[in-house]
């Protein structure tokens, strides 16, 4: 159940600034599915630690901060 609630923190810090799935999909130049699928750890689907240095940088958070 915990891997389920992974990117719980990476969540809220995107409703916090009131980003979107698909503007951090878009930023990182990722498929707006292909995010939603590992944000929601669909099928053991994860983020790539290039992906999540991406969107750290994105969202300018440090990547301790949720991962």
């Amino acid at each position: 159940m915990i891997e389920n609630k992974r990117y719980a923190v990476l969540k809220s810090i995107l409703v916090k600034k009131g980003l979107s799935q698909g503007e951090i999909a878009d930023g990182i130049g990722m498929d707006r599915s292909t995010f939603n699928i590992k944000i929601n750890r669909h099928a053991g689907r994860d983020f790539t630690l290039q992906e999540a240095l991406r969107i750290s940088n994105l969202i300018d958070t440090p990547i301790d901060d949720f991962f």
